[in-house]
C-alpha cells in the first residue's frame, strides 16, 4: 500500500518567494503559456509532481490556464501502484481539480520492445499524455522534471554513449511539454512542498539502485557535489550549450537532408556519395536524425549505433544487411543506405505472364503497370492514345520479322541470359549486378522475353539484335507507364 507524507516546513517565506519567483520567471522566458491555455499536469503523487501541481493551481488565474492532472498507473508495484492513484485523484477531487487517469502495462511493453523499464514508462507517459490532450483540446503538458533531473540525465546519455544531442538534455519547451521546474533545484522544490504542507507518495522503486538513474541519484551526484556545489547547476548549463549547438546543427541537417535523403515505399534511403560529402559531424548526426525517423522512435540511438554504421559504409563491401534497436533495419545498397522498420513490406515483384501476338492494351493491377503493344507495318506505326489517362513516356520499338517463337512479357526466371555487344551471352543476375540494381527490385522489373533470352529490359536494356532498322517491314512497339488507376 502507498501511504501520504506531509514534509515538516523548515523553509523562510522568502526563500519560497523567491522559488516562485524563479519558476515564473522560467515560465515566462520560455513562454511556456498563453492567456486561455489548457494544461495537463503529470502528476505521479511524489513529491515533484505534487509541488508542480499545487504550483500551477495556485498561479492558475495569474497565468491565465486552466489546469487539470494526468496520472498514468505503471502497473509495476502491484496495490502500492493503485494507491498511488487513488491519493492523486481523491486529493484532486478535494481540491476541484479536473484528474485523468489511465494504465499501462509498462512490463510488457518493456519485454516486447526490449527496452528498459524506465524506457517504457516514459514512453507509455507520453502516449497518454498526447492522448489525453487530443480529447481535452490542451494546448500544453506540465512535467516536473528540475535541475538534479536534468544532471542526471545528461550523465546517463554520456554514459551511454550519446552524443551532443543526447547532451543537450532534456528541453523546457519540447512541443507541447513544458517543464517550469527545470532550473530549479530538488532541494528548492522539497522546501516549497513542506511550506505548504503537501502530502505525497513515496514510491519504494526510488529507493533501489537497480535502475541507473538511482545509482547516479545516490551515489555519483554526491560525489560530484562535494567536488563543487554548483555541480548540478554547471551540468545544466552545458545541457544548455549543448541544445543551443542541436538548434544551429538542425539547419545545417535540413540542408543535408534534402540533398541526399529521400523517402520511398522501402524506407528512408540515404544517396551515399552525397553524404560522403557532408563534414564527419554532419554525417552522423544525419544517419542520427534518419535512423529515429524510419524507426518511428522519439527515443535517441547511441552513438555507438552511428559508429557501426560508419564503420560498415568505410567496409568494401557494398551490400549488406543489419539490424539495429527498435525493429529498424539498415540496408546498403551499392550507393544507397535503406532504413525501413523491420517486416516493412518490400516491393511487389511483378508476376504478370502475357504472350503479346497482337496489338493490345494491358493493365497488370498488382503492380500498377499499364502496357501498350503495337504490331504494324513500319510505314503505318503511329503514336497510340494515352492509357488510363496517363501519358506513356516509356517505349521500346523491335524489328518483328526477327523474333522467331513467342514473345512474352513476365518477371524473371531463373536460366534468363542478356546479350551484351564484345561479351556475348550473360547471366541475368550478372547483368543486373554490375549496373547496381538494388536485389530487392531485381524482380520487379517486367522483362520482354523470347524463350529464355532477354529481348528487353523495360527502361533498362534492348537487345541490340532486334534493332529496328531501314529493312525493318512489321515494328512491334512496347509502350508503358506505371500509374495508380482511378
Amino acid at each position: 500500500m502507498s501511504h501520504s507524507h506531509v514534509p515538516a516546513s523548515s523553509a523562510a517565506p522568502a526563500e519560497v518567494q523567491a522559488f516562485c519567483g524563479d519558476v515564473l520567471k522560467t515560465i515566462r522566458v520560455h513562454q511556456m503559456f498563453e492567456p486561455g491555455d489548457r494544461v495537463i499536469v503529470g502528476v505521479s503523487g511524489g513529491i515533484d509532481s505534487m509541488a508542480l501541481l499545487h504550483f500551477l493551481w495556485t498561479h492558475a488565474d495569474a497565468l491565465g490556464i486552466a489546469v487539470m492532472a494526468g496520472h498514468v498507473n505503471h502497473r509495476i508495484r502491484g496495490e502500492a501502484a493503485e494507491g498511488d492513484q487513488t491519493f492523486v485523484t481523491q486529493w484532486c477531487a478535494d481540491h476541484g481539480i479536473p484528474a485523468l487517469t489511465a494504465a499501462a502495462d509498462v512490463p510488457l511493453t518493456a519485454k516486447e520492445r526490449k527496452i528498459s523499464l524506465e524506457t517504457a514508462g516514459r514512453l507509455a507517459r507520453r502516449r497518454c499524455f498526447e492522448r489525453w490532450q487530443r480529447q481535452t483540446g490542451a494546448a500544453k503538458i506540465a512535467l516536473a522534471h528540475h535541475l538534479d533531473d536534468q544532471a542526471e540525465t545528461v550523465l546517463m546519455h554520456l554514459i551511454r554513449g550519446a552524443g551532443i544531442r543526447g547532451a543537450a538534455g532534456m528541453r523546457p519547451v519540447a512541443g507541447a511539454f513544458v517543464r517550469p521546474f527545470l532550473q530549479v533545484r530538488r532541494e528548492a522544490i522539497e522546501a516549497y512542498a513542506a511550506a505548504q504542507q503537501l502530502p505525497h507518495v513515496e514510491d519504494a522503486t526510488n529507493a533501489s539502485d537497480a535502475f541507473m538513474r538511482n545509482r547516479l541519484r545516490h551515489q555519483v551526484m554526491p560525489v560530484l557535489t562535494a567536488c563543487n556545489a554548483r555541480a548540478a547547476a554547471h551540468i545544466g548549463a552545458f545541457a544548455e550549450q549543448a541544445a543551443d549547438w542541436c538548434d544551429a546543427q538542425r539547419e545545417i541537417l535540413e540542408t543535408a537532408r534534402e540533398r541526399c535523403v529521400t523517402p520511398t515505399d522501402r524506407g528512408i534511403e540515404v544517396a551515399l556519395p552525397g553524404w560522403r560529402a557532408l563534414p564527419a559531424a554532419v554525417q552522423g548526426a544525419l544517419l542520427n536524425r534518419v535512423m529515429a525517423e524510419a524507426a518511428q522512435t522519439a527515443v535517441d540511438f547511441e552513438a555507438r549505433h552511428v559508429r557501426m554504421l560508419q564503420e560498415k559504409l568505410a567496409a568494401p563491401a557494398t551490400t549488406w544487411d543489419l539490424d539495429l534497436p527498435h525493429h529498424l533495419r539498415a540496408r546498403r545498397r551499392y550507393d544507397r543506405l535503406i532504413f525501413s522498420r523491420s517486416g516493412q513490406r518490400r516491393p511487389k515483384p511483378f508476376r504478370g505472364v502475357y504472350v503479346l501476338r497482337r496489338s493490345q492494351r494491358i493493365y497488370d493491377s498488382a503492380s500498377g503497370f499499364c502496357f501498350q503493344v503495337r504490331i504494324e507495318t513500319a510505314e503505318g506505326s503511329k503514336g497510340t492514345k494515352n492509357c488510363h489517362k496517363h501519358k506513356f513516356v516509356n517505349e521500346i520499338a523491335l524489328d518483328y520479322g526477327k523474333i522467331k517463337s513467342d514473345l512474352v512479357l513476365r518477371g524473371r526466371s531463373p536460366g534468363d541470359r542478356v546479350v551484351l555487344a564484345g561479351v556475348g551471352r550473360q547471366k541475368l543476375k550478372k547483368f543486373l549486378m554490375a549496373r547496381h540494381i538494388d536485389r530487392d527490385l531485381r524482380d520487379t522489373l517486367p522483362i520482354l522475353a523470347e524463350e529464355n533470352r532477354v529481348v528487353a529490359i523495360l527502361g533498362l536494356y534492348q537487345d541490340p539484335a532486334y534493332q529496328v532498322s531501314d529493312q525493318t517491314q512489321t515494328k512491334f512497339t512496347l509502350r508503358w507507364e506505371k500509374i495508380i488507376a482511378g
